[in-house]
Parts: C-alpha cells; structure tokens; sequence
C-alpha cells in the first residue's frame, strides 16, 4: 500500500514538473497575408464588382473605371499600328529592289529608298510603342485580386472619382491560413526554439490545439517581451489566446 501511495505522489510530482516547465504565453491572429489595394489608373468607377466579406480568386475583377476613351485610343493606335506595318513592307521591298541595282542607278535615288526604309522602321517602333503603353493604361483602369482572400474592407461606390496611388480602395486577406503570434517573457528566450511545440486556444475554445513554431523574432519588446510566429488553419484576425510553449516532450490537454 505504501509503494503504491509513493509511485502516485512521484507521478503525480512529475506530471506537475513537467507541467511547470511549459512557458505561459498570450496571443493574438494576424493575417497570413493582407494588402491594401490601389489603382494605378484615375477616372470615374464605372463598375464596382465585389462587396465587403466576399471571398476572392486570383485575378478576380474588382472594379472598373470608365474606360471608354481609353479604349477608342487603343483602336486608333491599332489603326496606326496597321498602316505602319504596311508602309514598312512597301519601304522594304522598295528598298531590297534599289539595293540589287545601286550601281546602276543614281546614288541620291538609291538614298531616298533608304530613308524612306529606316523612316518606316522607326514609325512601326513608335505605333508598336503607342500601343503598347495605351493598352497598358487601359489595364490600369481596372483592379484585378492579388491572391485568394476575403475581402475586409472597401472604400468605393460606382460614380466615384479615383485618383491611381491616392486611393485606397479595398483591404484584403489571406483566407487560407492565418498567423498566430505569441508572447512570452524573454528570460525564456534562449529555451525556445523554432520547431517547438504549442499547445493553445483560442477565444471561445474549449480545446487545446498544437502546432509548431516556425518564426522567432529576434527583438525584445519594451514590455520585455517575445514574439514568435505560427502558422495555423484561417481564422478571423484579432482573436485573443493563451497557451503553452511545450518543454522536455510535455503535453498539453484541456
């Protein structure tokens, strides 16, 4: 009876060791990725495509400014762009022609081929030029998702003037996965490791959850305290939590 009350003290003394050395942190979630989101183009929203907690695809349109001379500019430089490219070929076959027969025909006769050719050259760059920068700016005018997400944020309504960079327009975040970041006091800094063991919870949780460390920053805050990083499944942003950083192959149930 006596080993048997000695081996249960001695159990439950380890259990409470163990228990004791696990480091107490608190914690809050932060998005795995968030980005603020801008126009590079100005005008008037023509269009406004996606609303406060949509969820978003890579790609996705999100809003549409009035683009309509941009776009009668886009077809006037492809006219442009064509006529070019036809007056080069005619230049071209002229030239090749007078450059078989230069020492048959009067040299200035030769050189007004010639200019004609490198003339035709240097406009079919520039109409390829103008096209290329106008239907670029008419890309601008549209706003497309960086990554998937949701959207948390918009500040747009159809018939809005955008000013391109001065304009913030929508806020969104990785849905995904988020990050949890958690401090602890930095006397235990040089216990813990990337690759350690987290027992947590969040708001509202009734269960523990573990998961592994995979960033320590290396400042100390001026509460004197550490954070680290871990990266666990999508959940909202700013949700409290508490838990143990695991020691000696601990555990952590609730």
């Amino acid at each position: 009876m006596k080993l048997k009350k000695k081996f249960l003290i001695l159990t439950i003394f380890t259990a409470i060791s163990s228990f004791a050395s696990n480091i107490y942190f608190i914690a809050d979630t932060k998005p795995y990725k968030e980005a603020n989101l801008y126009m590079k183009g100005s005008g008037i929203v023509n269009n406004v495509h996606k609303e406060i907690g949509d969820i978003i695809k890579t790609d996705d349109l999100l809003i549409s400014l009035d683009s309509s001379n941009q776009k009668i500019k886009v077809d006037i430089n492809k006219t442009e762009l064509q006529i070019s490219k036809d007056n080069m070929l005619y230049a071209t076959e002229d030239y090749k022609r007078y450059s078989k027969v230069k020492k048959n025909i009067n040299i200035d006769v030769f050189n007004t081929y010639k200019r004609k050719f490198n003339s035709s050259k240097n406009d079919l760059s520039i109409a390829e030029n103008n096209l290329r920068e106008s239907e670029l700016l008419l890309k601008d005018m549209s706003l497309y998702a960086p990554f998937d997400g949701i959207i948390t944020s918009k500040n747009v309504e159809v018939g809005q003037s955008v000013l391109g960079l001065q304009s913030k327009l929508y806020t969104v975040i990785d849905n995904s996965k988020s990050k949890l970041i958690i401090k602890f006091d930095q006397m235990h800094l040089d216990k813990v490791k990337v690759g350690d063991k987290i027992s947590y919870r969040l708001d509202n949780d009734k269960e523990y959850s573990q998961v592994v460390i995979n960033k320590i920053y290396p400042s100390i805050l001026d509460n004197r305290k550490v954070e680290a990083e871990v990266i666990i499944d999508y959940v909202a942003p700013n949700l409290f939590g508490e838990g143990f950083i695991l020691q000696n192959n601990s555990s952590l149930k609730e």
